[in-house]
């Protein structure tokens, strides 16, 4: 089958195993394969949507770490203010003058 305008794609570069290629249209599905060469005999797998995924899902894992650091010194402030008020209670209660 012949590929069509939107399925196609240049490729920007070559290291090793790796091949980067730019697609102005879309990236193809994830496993598919690329055609190349003179008469498309250079098989190349698609596999760019897994990085991205896993960047996405480090970049989620980060947000939810800065939330619970968040939520952590918000715990931490109102249960420090809590003690704090109950100590300054005992201490006010300590030193009130004795009944008659």
């Amino acid at each position: 089958m012949a590929p069509s305008v939107a399925d196609s794609g240049v490729v920007v570069s070559v290291r090793g195993s790796v091949v980067d290629i730019r697609f102005d249209q879309h990236l193809p599905p994830i496993y598919w394969v690329l055609r190349t060469g003179a008469e498309r005999q250079i098989v190349i797998e698609v596999r760019a949507r897994l990085h991205r995924e896993r960047d996405a899902m480090q970049r989620a894992d980060k947000n939810i770490d800065g939330l619970l650091e968040d939520l952590n010194g918000t715990f931490h402030h109102l249960r420090q203010s809590g003690i704090d008020e109950e100590l300054f209670d005992v201490v006010a209660g300590f030193n009130a003058p004795a009944g008659p």
